[in-house]
């Protein structure tokens, strides 16, 4: 169930309102279409949040004073209204609290379906696109702040104690993800799945659903609500100056912030009909204000060929023979414009553009846009490659045009900076490069002026085997092992210590040669530790490389001693926790912080979470429907660490819920439990403590 902390007493007082009268409308005054121009009339009209729905334009506003959601057309002419009796497990919003309205935009099978979050219900409520309820959902977040739907048509809910919570679009139950940043109300996602999360006052953080921050839009002036228009990823944030726009990047947009100052509380945008709603409450009107858009065009010439994408936007796939070529921005966007040119052509120049640099181009839309990009045939050049050497491996580039073995060459354009890799086969090594200006073991890199050889050079490394252990004695034995030197000069050791980090090595008692075939090798060890069982393996090397043979053991002369606390961890006593004592049992709350002495009783160590609960009488609904209830809060959580036999103070941090009631009542009886305690303690308010005394 929703705690509410930041609606308790809000949902106390809504619980017992009669539900208000259906509004009055003048069907002859739609709301503001400036600023300047009054809304409709409407009886006790209190509009607090706005939501759009793209596909038929209509307008969704709450309407706190008459618990009902009104719903206009995009121009602002009353269409119909959804009661809080069209709600059959409440028979209200219970509207007055940090509330939200969402409608899902995401063209799937549950667009225009509605979503109401109401503090004061501790509901988030859906409908369809009709209006008819759908269901109820209390989730059992803590505190309900907002409501978005993302692309995919999932509800989401902003919990001003948790963050970003995702919902099933069925039924409401959530969906196990949880995007972390305490503090959010009002949140909104843009075309690509990131969420703009609100912190009441305080500014934006857009961040990715993995909970990564990509940017903060804050202008310090106390923001109220947030939307995202999807076709750019603008953010609108309203706040007391107006509504600013942010771009996909975070950056202001020239021109904001517009609208109302100090008196706007909510904010939607509409792009597919290029209008802005912005509540005003206190004036108990909406304000439409008209984005203005300019056109951006693309034409793609020259003697080659090669396409133009936007990267936002419809432009995409703009060629000389067609594709989307125009599209309309907001102004002060900014639009960058790529341009890849085709296999046998070539970019050569931007008209145009605002900042060009290389194949990409940058237009600030302030006005209509032309921009021309040039392509041009080039021509081309083959690279081959080859390996050589007594080893083996493989060559190839990083466009995976060229795998050699397979592939051993392919043809570049004039200019073409190719890399090349050479991986070496298992028992092989690469030693360098030679041709198309390369040299060293690193990549290759080729400029293609020219058709160009490259070669890469391989060397076999040794294959080595080792072998037995003999003549132990306390201190000394004897290892051998086999090398082939696989016809390049070879030297051998042995490696050798307590464990496979060896730490210790010998050379071979003679050099293995450079023949092809297997040759014995053996070395003599020395001031070993009696009764000890030692790693070693053979070792060898040659200009292809380093081999390592096998590890194997040996164990000298000796019996071990007996087994002991130090040298075997399961014969050594296991610790006992200790329990925790409350050595006082009455505390005073001091701000957010509430102080208690503890003893550790027992066992080593007292360590853990402490949690005080209280429980509190809640009552919702209305007229026969009144209910009352008894929930358990959590006051006061902490954590502990003492040694046994010790006692010390151990603070702990009021919860949100804990402050409220302490203002409330002055005294809370709770129980305080963890780590073995369970005890009724008295919390007292610091004013309470000193009138009791």
């Amino acid at each position: 169930m929703l705690a509410l902390a930041c609606g308790l007493f809000a949902m106390l007082l809504f619980a017992g309102t009669a539900s208000a009268a259906a509004p009055t409308v003048d069907p002859s005054s739609p709301f503001a279409c400036s600023v300047a121009t009054p809304c409709g009339s409407f009886t006790s009209w209190n509009p607090t949040y706005v939501s759009v729905s793209q596909r038929s334009g209509d307008v969704y506003v709450i309407d706190s004073a008459n618990d009902a959601v009104e719903v206009f057309d995009a121009n602002g002419n009353y269409v119909t209204h959804i009661p809080g009796s069209a709600i059959p497990v409440t028979n209200t919003f219970g509207f007055g609290g940090a509330d939200e309205i969402a409608v899902d935009n995401s063209g799937g099978p549950t667009d225009g379906d509605i979503y109401v979050a109401s503090e004061g219900a501790g509901h988030l409520f859906a409908f369809d696109s009709s209006g008819n309820f759908l269901w109820s959902s209390d989730s059992g977040v803590n505190d309900l702040c907002g409501v978005a739907v993302d692309g995919s048509g999932n509800p989401w809910i902003g919990d001003f104690s948790a963050g970003a919570e995702k919902l099933n679009a069925a039924d409401g139950t959530l969906a196990g993800t949880t995007i972390a940043n305490s503090g959010v109300c009002s949140i909104a996602f843009d075309s690509s799945g990131n969420i703009a999360m609100l912190h009441l006052g305080a500014g934006v953080d857009v961040m990715d659903q993995s909970g990564n921050l990509l940017h903060t839009d804050n202008s310090g002036n106390g923001n109220t609500d947030v939307a995202v228009e999807t076709v750019t990823n603008s953010v609108y944030s309203l706040d007391a100056n107006g509504v600013t726009i942010w771009d996909a990047s975070g950056n202001v947009v020239a021109g904001t912030p517009f609208g109302p100052h100090n008196s706007g509380n909510s904010v939607d945008v509409n792009p597919a009909n290029g209008k802005i709603y912005i509540t005003e409450p206190g004036q108990g009107r909406v304000d439409i204000y008209d984005l203005q858009l300019f056109t951006v065009g693309v034409t793609a010439n020259g003697t080659g060929s090669g396409r133009v994408d936007a990267d936002t936007g419809q432009i995409s796939g703009c060629t000389s023979a067609g594709g989307t070529c125009s599209d309309s921005y907001i102004t002060g966007s900014t639009v960058t414009l790529v341009a890849a040119p085709d296999s046998g052509s070539s970019f050569t120049a931007w008209t145009g553009c605002d900042n060009p640099s290389g194949n990409t181009c940058t237009v600030s839309v302030t006005s209509a846009r032309a921009v021309t990009a040039t392509f041009d045939l080039v021509p081309t050049h083959v690279l081959r490659v080859a390996a050589s050497g007594s080893g083996s491996g493989t060559i190839a580039s990083t466009d995976s045009r060229i795998s050699c073995g397979a592939t051993c060459q392919a043809t570049y354009q004039q200019g073409d900076l190719v890399a090349l890799t050479a991986r070496a086969a298992p028992g092989s090594t690469f030693t360098g490069w030679s041709g198309g200006g390369c040299n060293g073991t690193s990549s290759c890199q080729v400029t293609m002026n020219a058709d160009t050889n490259v070669t890469a050079t391989f060397v076999e490394s040794p294959t080595v085997s080792t072998g037995g252990a003999s003549g132990f004695t306390q201190s000394t034995a004897t290892v051998s092992g086999t090398v082939n030197p696989n016809g390049a000069a070879t030297t051998c050791t042995f490696e050798f210590g307590t464990s496979t980090s060896y730490g210790s090595s010998v050379p071979c008692a003679s050099a293995p040669g450079s023949g092809a075939s297997g040759v014995s090798a053996t070395a003599g060890l020395s001031g070993l530790a009696a009764g000890t069982t030692y790693h070693y393996r053979i070792v060898a090397t040659n200009a292809g490389g380093t081999s390592n043979g096998g590890d194997a053991t040996f164990t000298t002369a000796s019996t071990p001693p007996p087994p002991t606390c130090q040298t075997d961890a399961s014969l050594c006593p296991r610790p006992r926790p200790g329990v925790l004592h409350l050595a006082k049992a009455s505390v005073v709350a001091s701000g957010s912080k509430l102080v208690v002495q503890l003893s550790c009783v027992g066992g080593t160590t007292c360590r853990g979470t402490l949690k005080a609960t209280a429980k509190v009488k809640v009552t919702t609904g209305k007229g026969r429907s009144r209910r009352t209830r008894t929930v358990t809060l959590v006051v006061a959580q902490g954590s502990v660490r003492l040694a046994a036999g010790r006692s010390g103070k151990v603070t702990l941090t009021l919860t949100r819920s804990g402050r409220q009631l302490l203002a409330r009542t002055h005294q809370l009886s709770t129980t305080l439990a963890g780590v073995g305690l369970r005890h009724t303690l008295v919390i007292r308010s610091p004013a309470k403590a000193k009138k009791h005394h």
